[in-house]
């Protein structure tokens, strides 16, 4: 699918979901003005609306954007492992609003909400390609680093210079970063303040 297609896909879903966002809003709007409150009654509706706020964005939005199409078989599963994870996260607000005032171990839902929002984005981008993409691109960009300065020495975390015309300051230098020529006495300076 054309970019320009998925952007008019993507606003169309984003008007959804604003709409289903609106009425719930105008729902509690009503029972608070109107003193009419059910609270078995106010936990369906929103649940209902955290379904269908999950099927719009984590499962619709995909299918209807092109998104799932030529995926691989670990992409897929990635996609799986992505809505799963968006269903747990909902699943565990929602169980935070229907505790609310009743226990405190409606913070339980909090706590799995978070987690598994960033697991979900994790699993997102694998299957989105966007993970491979800045894997490749950070490997990229470190093979060119290495070539173009000559001397890096690296280990997996961090890439040092080691060349006569630059300096390293050390933790007693005062700065871990690779200095310019022109600031060789950067390290050595005191504050005076």
């Amino acid at each position: 699918m054309k970019p320009e297609e998925k952007k008019k896909v993507r606003k169309k879903i984003t008007a959804a979901s604003i709409i289903l966002l609106v009425l719930v809003v105008g729902y509690l709007v009503y029972t608070i003005a109107s003193g009419n409150s059910n609270e078995t009654v106010f936990n369906i509706v929103v649940g209902v609306f955290l379904v269908l706020y999950w099927l719009l964005l984590d499962v619709a939005e995909p299918k209807l954007t092109g998104d799932l199409e030529g995926l691989d078989g670990t992409r897929m599963r990635a996609f799986y492992r992505s809505v799963l994870l968006g269903f747990a996260g909902y699943a565990g607000l929602l169980y935070f609003l229907v505790g609310i005032g009743s226990s405190s171990t409606g913070l339980l839902g909090v706590i799995v909400y978070v987690l598994t929002i960033s697991a979900k984005r994790r699993a997102k981008e694998e299957y989105l390609g966007i993970a491979d993409k800045q894997r490749a691109e950070d490997a990229g960009s470190r093979d060119e680093d290495v070539n173009d300065a000559g001397g890096y020495i690296t280990d997996d975390e961090n890439i040092m210079e080691n060349s006569a015309d630059e300096k390293v300051c050390g933790p007693d230098g005062g700065q871990d970063i690779k200095t310019e020529p022109e600031d060789h006495d950067a390290c050595n300076r005191e504050d005076t303040e």
